[in-house]
């Protein structure tokens, strides 16, 4: 089975925060029967605390992930890359930021993962207290 795998943070290390031990380890189990397409949200405030230089995180993390990810495709937060951030853009929307700002970055982005048409399952990964009915 083919598996889109979404989440709002990059699953590495396996340590540090309880979210990422338990993403980590679920994606791992579950490459062992099938086959994983991992679409993650880089926060550079994590990967820099837990790694030290993002870009050496980043690197570490996909070279680690890859050993049971078909693919690993990390994506940029647009709020995180705006002055006004994370707060104008839930105003502008009416919606819940964090989820908001995570699906229009896929829907953004040419080559973000697997074509839905093409997996037989996905899991969005701890989008709390936000309801899905338009997506």
């Amino acid at each position: 089975m083919k598996v889109l795998w979404f989440s709002h943070l990059v699953p590495f290390p396996a340590t540090g925060l309880g979210a990422l031990q338990r993403s980590y380890h679920l994606v791992r189990e579950l490459a062992r029967k099938h086959e994983v397409h991992l679409l993650t949200f880089v926060q550079p405030k994590i990967i820099g605390d837990l790694l030290g230089d993002l870009s050496t995180g980043l690197e570490s993390a996909r070279q680690h992930l890859e050993q049971y990810c078909a693919r690993v495709q990390f994506l940029s937060i647009p709020a995180e890359q705006s002055r006004l951030g994370r707060p104008w853009l839930a105003a502008r929307s009416g919606r819940v930021a964090s989820l908001h700002h995570q699906v229009a970055s896929v829907r953004g982005c040419p080559g973000a993962g697997c074509r839905l048409e093409q997996v037989d399952g996905i899991r969005c990964g701890a989008f709390r207290h936000t309801g899905f009915g338009d997506l």
